[in-house]
């Protein structure tokens, strides 16, 4: 096949979707994703193109376009150039982010894997992120070390380490007040979701859950360790219900009070299938209580932290 070119309101861009290191990812949530270039200034773009086989989904072009027709702009989210329809293929173009995620840059860097302040100055971007989100009524719902990207040379050093450049991306289940109640093509990260999303009362989805999230990759990026795991899908729900978080030693105490509050909840007595979902919808606002109510207090929470936090020399984790 030759190479594509898709003409929008605001440019045209070209492809090659059978190159290899043109495919970012040959099966992604929605379809497939390509690396492209803007002809009007040569700019890399991302360029994700829908799977028609998801439309027997409701709702799945909707989610697959929802970063166009939210029309964000903010620094620290992946910018959406524009969306593009030709015949039955669906386009969605978007800004080329040259890096890692989060999680993996940490891995490859010892000295910066080992910096809370790194780590947390990286993480207030996205609650910046979070906090602008929230104004919109968009809620992420899928808050994860994958979906936050940080930006690199062409050799994986940062730009600038004193101002990384991190971005948040992936909105293809957020929530806003018009789709609360759609159910989505594909389920959060069961890893990360606090119990409201895990038992799918996605009107009880707000900043407090990105909150919960935002709480839980911390403790992962911090300590190196999964905050849940299990091998067996029904013991991961049951911690992610009932289950507290293990201090670890790379985790300084005033952090983890931080990340405790931010993904509080009042642990289940019974499991879901055994109480009446009244009483288990309790148990879930009650936990919601206890946890920051935005992201603008948990950011200042952190900033609290480390405005008296002294980094000291700490074993590397393996």
């Amino acid at each position: 096949m030759p190479i594509l070119k898709l003409t929008g309101k605001s440019g045209e861009y070209i492809f090659n979707p059978e190159d290899p290191a043109m495919v970012l990812r040959a099966k992604g949530k929605f379809g497939s994703v390509f690396a492209g270039v803007r002809l009007d200034d040569n700019r890399k773009v991302i360029i994700k193109h829908f799977n028609n086989d998801l439309l027997v989904y409701p709702y799945s072009l909707i989610q697959f376009r929802f970063e166009a027709d939210a029309v964000l702009d903010f620094p620290q989210l992946r910018k959406t150039f524009e969306y593009i329809t030709t015949g039955q293929n669906h386009f969605l173009i978007q800004e080329y982010i040259s890096g890692n995620d989060l999680k993996d840059f940490l891995s490859s860097n010892k000295k910066l894997r080992q910096s809370v302040p790194f780590i947390l100055k990286c993480m207030n971007d996205v609650l910046d992120a979070l906090v602008y989100l929230h104004s919109k009524n968009i809620i992420h719902c899928d808050l994860k070390p994958a979906n936050i990207l940080i930006e690199t040379d062409n050799k994986g050093n940062l730009v600038n380490r004193e101002h990384p450049i991190v971005k948040l991306i992936d909105l293809g289940n957020a929530r806003t007040p018009l789709n609360l109640l759609i159910d989505t093509v594909q389920p959060f990260s069961m890893i990360y979701s606090p119990p409201e999303l895990i038992l799918q009362q996605y009107d009880l989805a707000d900043a407090q859950s990105d909150v919960y999230q935002a709480g839980l990759v911390i403790y992962e990026l911090v300590s190196g360790n999964l905050p849940f795991t299990s091998r067996h899908p029904e013991a991961l729900i049951h911690q992610q219900l009932s289950g507290q978080l293990t201090p670890h030693p790379s985790i300084p105490a005033g952090l983890f009070d931080i990340i405790q509050k931010a993904t509080a909840k009042v642990s289940f007595p019974l499991p879901p299938s055994r109480m009446s979902r009244t009483d288990w919808r309790e148990y879930i606002i009650a936990g919601k209580k206890l946890r920051y109510v935005s992201a603008t207090e948990m950011k200042t929470a952190i900033e609290d932290f480390l405005s008296g936090y002294k980094e000291s020399k700490r074993r590397f984790r393996f």
